[in-house]
């Protein structure tokens, strides 16, 4: 499956020198396809759908990626 987020999570890792932990984020729920919808009907739409995986003790979930 093509996941260009995973993709371009990938190449920040490897720039940054930083691991890639690719199930820290989750998505908790389905949604609709986002193809035809506007900027705002596509935030609402992935809105609470996305969660951070309780695997892992996030400190700070307004920014988790560190230096």
């Amino acid at each position: 499956m093509y996941n260009p987020a995973h993709i371009l999570a990938t190449e920040i890792a490897k720039v940054t020198d930083k691991m890639l932990k690719a199930d820290i984020l989750t998505k908790s729920k389905w949604t609709k396809t986002q193809t035809f919808l506007s900027r705002k009907q596509r935030k609402n739409n992935i809105k609470g759908s996305i969660k951070f995986n309780t695997k892992y003790n996030i400190v700070s979930k307004k920014n988790f990626i560190s230096r």
